[in-house]
């Protein structure tokens, strides 16, 4: 994964723009796609525990997708419960749509579904203060992430059935 840091964003003005918008609402939780299995390309199935999605009335669709995957290097328990202390370091970003977040309970590995405005979106968010925390938290050699279109067969795994509102 390539990515250029010349644009990478600020951590505190990100975070403090993502508390904002999580205080006002801008952000709901559905509940409806908790406990659901995604099933990625290569037959790994993951559950999700956690979802995000901005309210986006009048917001052009969404265009570039993020994925990463890695093995935490603290519980299962612990990781589920950071990502509340996480959340406005990516809801801030410009371009962020929505999150899911996932667990597979055979193995204890994490992943995470991002969709973003655009793919310069996408690939920003490889560069960002939360995705160096998430490197920081896994297992050496574990962390792996991958950006593309909402067009690449991939970006189909974690998508909601068209004509939900998830």
């Amino acid at each position: 994964m390539k990515v250029d840091r010349s644009d990478s964003p600020r951590a505190l003005p990100t975070y403090l723009r993502g508390l904002g918008l999580l205080l006002s609402g801008t952000y709901r939780f559905p509940k409806n796609r908790i406990h659901e299995t995604v099933v990625i390309e290569d037959g790994r199935r993951f559950r999700v525990f956690k979802n995000a999605v901005r309210k986006d009335a009048g917001m052009p669709p969404v265009q570039g997708v993020f994925r990463v995957w890695f093995h935490s290097n603290t519980s299962a328990k612990f990781t589920m419960f950071y990502t509340n202390f996480m959340m406005p370091f990516f809801l801030g970003m410009q371009g962020f749509r929505s999150k899911l977040w996932l667990i597979n309970d055979e193995t204890g590995d994490f992943g995470g579904i991002y969709e973003w405005t655009t793919e310069r979106d996408a690939e920003r968010y490889a560069t960002s203060f939360a995705m160096r925390l998430s490197k920081m938290r896994s297992v050496p050699g574990s962390f792996s992430g991958e950006f593309f279109s909402v067009d690449d067969p991939r970006a189909i795994a974690g998508r909601p059935v068209q004509g939900s509102n998830a």
